[in-house]
């Protein structure tokens, strides 16, 4: 089954994989850098000369986009960004943690996570319920205290705990 079938499987407007979008001018312009200049994303630096390793890593990047046509939550525009950011912030924690490779069937399996259909431990839908915050602006510290209590009911799925401090960091 290709991703973008699997994305419809899994009823979201998650998109999992940047490979998969027309990036446009838009996506070649945030990966063009010209010789001297360096780019920095998700703690690597890359240099001119490695472009081509920027927009590989670039389209290896978890993005969650708007959701709408959810049961009960008709739509997040305007209030659901800061749970989307932590939502992006957490897969990549899971494809690091869980050191899952470029397969298919390993993006596959974060993406079931987040999925509405499947109700993801950590879909729109569950983290709202959770923490009884939806229709109103959240902040990041409240949504990853969503995401501890979700894991803290499922000790064993994960293999790791989350732990957030009183200044927002998490381990």
């Amino acid at each position: 089954m290709s991703t973008v079938s699997k994305i419809g499987e899994y009823k979201t407007n998650l998109v999992y994989s940047l490979k998969h979008s027309d990036l446009g001018p838009l996506g070649r312009k945030l990966v063009e850098l010209k010789p001297g200049e360096q780019a920095q994303l998700l703690g690597h630096w890359y240099s001119y000369h490695q472009t081509y390793k920027l927009l590989f890593a670039f389209r290896q990047t978890f993005w969650f986009t708007y959701r709408e046509g959810i049961k009960l939550i008709e739509s997040d525009n305007g209030w659901g960004c800061m749970i989307r950011t932590v939502q992006m912030v957490f897969a990549e924690i899971l494809k690091r943690h869980l050191r899952l490779g470029q397969e298919e069937k390993d993006r596959c399996e974060i993406i079931g996570y987040f999925s509405e259909k499947r109700e993801g431990a950590f879909s729109l839908t569950s983290v709202c319920r959770e923490g009884a915050i939806s229709h109103r602006w959240t902040s990041s510290l409240e949504i990853f205290s969503v995401f501890k209590k979700i894991m803290d009911k499922y000790p064993q799925r994960f293999g790791f705990q989350l732990e957030i401090y009183s200044l927002g960091v998490v381990y």
